[in-house]
């Protein structure tokens, strides 16, 4: 499970490959995090903002493509839900969320970089 993580790491994508790295093959990834606006006008004023916001919001930045970046990790999104939600004034700008799970491919380039070349019985099981 993950919760606003994407938004504050220097490269978005950094921390889905790492939950894609100890995550078993076929295992689940549950996350809860906000992602850019869908509307154009809307995601325009948060690049404006975005100029400022990670100096005011912890480092947090409100024009992630959230769920692009999970699925550019080799997670495939089986349930998605948007939605908005802003509690107060100033989360306005990252109103816009996603809450959904994700699968972890079975096999991907970077395991099979990963895997050493030569495989013991002992090491198999």
């Amino acid at each position: 499970m993950t919760m606003p993580v994407g938004a504050t790491a220097h490269r978005i994508r950094r921390p889905w490959d790492e939950v894609h790295r100890v995550l078993r093959p076929g295992g689940q990834l549950r996350f809860y995090e906000h992602d850019i606006d869908p509307d154009p006008r809307a995601a325009r004023v948060q690049r404006a903002i975005d100029g400022v916001h990670p100096y005011v919001g912890g480092g947090c930045h409100v024009t992630r493509d959230t769920e692009r970046a999970i699925e550019d990790a080799g997670f495939v999104i089986g349930q998605i839900r948007r939605f908005r939600f802003a509690p107060e004034l100033l989360s306005k700008q990252a109103a816009p969320k996603i809450l959904g799970v994700a699968t972890r491919s079975r096999v991907t380039a970077c395991d099979e970089a990963r895997t050493p070349a030569r495989v013991t019985a002992a090491t198999a099981l």
